[in-house]
């Protein structure tokens, strides 16, 4: 059963949901001036729904609303200077890797595999390197993953 109830000039909901799932919401205040009645309205499954929707709503509403003041707040530190902004990878063209590709041979420069080559950063990008055909390798996994953020 879904009910609507007044208490001390508040409004709670009861929702009753499948599996016998039970919610009690507090709505609000009815009347503010009002504080001692207290009543019942039955409400069909329908209203049920309608205010379980509004809840849902609010909830979301509310969200986005956190979201927009955290952006706001995380772009006054940085323009206050009190955080970092987050920086990402620069995309490297195809035409560099290729050319990094012809100039090591289609080999890794460390063991000479052709097998799972990667593009690795002599200077790991990571430490400052940038994505250039100088700084760039060719690296089996295997090396490119023993060599880690190491510089060579």
């Amino acid at each position: 059963m879904n009910v609507l109830k007044t208490i001390g000039g508040f409004l709670y909901a009861t929702l009753v949901l499948p599996f016998e799932i039970i919610f009690v919401i507090l709505l609000g205040s009815v009347f503010p001036g009002d504080r001692s009645e207290e009543s019942v309205i039955h409400l069909s499954d329908e209203e049920a729904e309608e205010i379980e929707k509004q809840q849902i709503a609010m909830k979301l509403l509310e969200r986005e609303r956190r979201r927009n003041l955290e952006k706001a707040v995380k772009q006054e530190l940085i323009d206050n200077g009190e955080i970092m902004p987050a920086i990402g990878r620069a995309h490297i063209s195809r035409d560099i890797i290729d050319a990094v590709y012809t100039r090591d041979g289609g080999r890794c420069v460390y063991c000479g595999s052709m097998e799972n080559l990667q593009i690795d950063h002599i200077i790991p990008h990571s430490r400052g390197g940038a994505n250039t055909i100088e700084n760039l390798q060719v690296l089996c996994q295997r090396c490119n993953i023993e060599k880690s953020n190491h510089i060579g």
